[in-house]
């Protein structure tokens, strides 16, 4: 409805809509503490992933 009221394609509001959602979401420090805590875990996930099988 908007892209067509402003004559935008609807991907180029969906990249900006979320640019600003990013952006928000990097000023909340619950979810940046929550971000960190996934980083930590995901990182682990993943050098237990590389390590061989015994």
């Amino acid at each position: 409805m908007f892209e067509a009221a402003l004559d935008v394609p609807a991907d180029s509001l969906m990249y900006l809509q979320t640019k600003y959602n990013l952006q928000v979401a990097r000023k909340d420090p619950a979810l940046f503490s929550l971000l960190k805590e996934i980083k930590k875990v995901a990182a682990k996930f993943l050098s237990y992933q590389k390590s061989p099988s015994t």
